[in-house]
């Protein structure tokens, strides 16, 4: 934010419409909102909400508590939850080393299964002005799409 200025509050709402729908389905789906609060520059909160505007339910709810200590450190709180399928806790640390390296930890809480799901740790070392190459080891407990550990190499594309 240059010269102090920054979104205090940020409110998105949007509805999917559908062109290709059958002359008796319904043409409108999927309300979405997303809310997004910074009372203060170490402080941030996002709350996304998918609502199914004909049964007024609620089909998916995300939501993240940040604290941000300048540009060191970052700690999240999040909630991911999907309607009879995901109910899902996770908590991301974020630690810059430097100017080129970060390391990063992201821990997910599966409630429904009552057990931690996924424990990733990443080293993240900038490149260039605009590439990130970013080393993870993963660790997956109780997967069917993935297998109980993966290395992962990625190459990042930044943006400005």
């Amino acid at each position: 934010s240059q010269y102090g200025a920054r979104n205090l509050a940020e409110l998105n709402i949007y509805q999917d419409l559908l062109f290709s729908a059958e002359p008796r389905e319904q043409n409108w789906t999927n309300l979405y909102t997303q809310i997004r609060f910074t009372p203060a520059s170490w402080l941030r909160f996002e709350l996304i909400n998918l609502l199914n505007p004909e049964t007024l339910t609620n089909r998916e709810t995300r939501a993240a508590l940040t604290i941000i200590d300048g540009d060191k450190w970052a700690l999240s709180m999040r909630t991911n939850y999907l309607k009879n399928t995901i109910n899902q806790y996770e908590v991301n640390v974020a630690y810059k080393i430097n100017e080129r390296w970060n390391l990063e930890n992201r821990t997910r809480f599966d409630v429904r299964k009552g057990e931690l799901s996924e424990e990733v740790f990443s080293i993240k070392h900038r490149l260039t002005h605009s590439w990130q190459l970013e080393f993870q080891a993963a660790f997956y407990i109780g997967s069917t799409r993935e297998d109980e550990f993966a290395l992962n190499l990625r190459a990042n594309f930044l943006q400005f």
